[in-house]
């Protein structure tokens, strides 16, 4: 199924609130796809508040991964800008944080070749929600495609 939806800062938590409704099998992995500045880091942060995660959340691009916790789970958020192979992501424990009830986030899963085939090795494809995030004419909204 896919969504489409025209949206502002300001609707995060209503995406947010949505996108939590329709994955709502674990292990979740959302793959992040969109330009610098497109807002995939926001999309983040605003879920992670959602599920009530106190500390602050901010890009793991220099990390390559940061690690929150959550009542119920454990989330990962992975920035692959800088990645260069799945091998780079296996050294750091990838496939391990695919499993039981974790949150995984991937800001640019495109970076590694077949990324979301590699992970359907791991986990059913209904728990996989892809979410394109794309600039429009107008600075401050963005055009958001979910599929899932």
């Amino acid at each position: 199924m896919i969504i489409k939806k025209n949206i502002t800062k300001k609707d995060l938590p209503y995406l947010v609130k949505i996108i939590d409704k329709i994955s709502n099998t674990y292990p979740k992995v959302f793959l992040l796809y969109g330009t610098l500045g497109a807002g995939k880091t926001a999309f983040v942060k605003c879920y992670l508040k959602y599920l009530g995660v106190k500390e602050k959340v901010t890009s793991p691009t220099f990390l390559i991964n940061k690690t929150y916790q959550s009542l119920k789970n454990k989330i990962f958020h992975y920035d692959l800008y800088r990645i260069n192979s799945f091998v780079d992501l296996q050294e750091i424990g990838f496939e391990e944080n695919l499993k039981n009830k974790n949150i995984v986030f991937i800001e640019w899963p495109n970076k590694i070749k077949n990324l979301d085939k590699i992970i359907q090795k791991n986990i059913n494809k209904s728990h996989i929600v892809k979410i394109f995030f794309n600039h429009t004419l107008q600075e401050e909204k963005r055009d958001i495609k979910i599929q899932y």
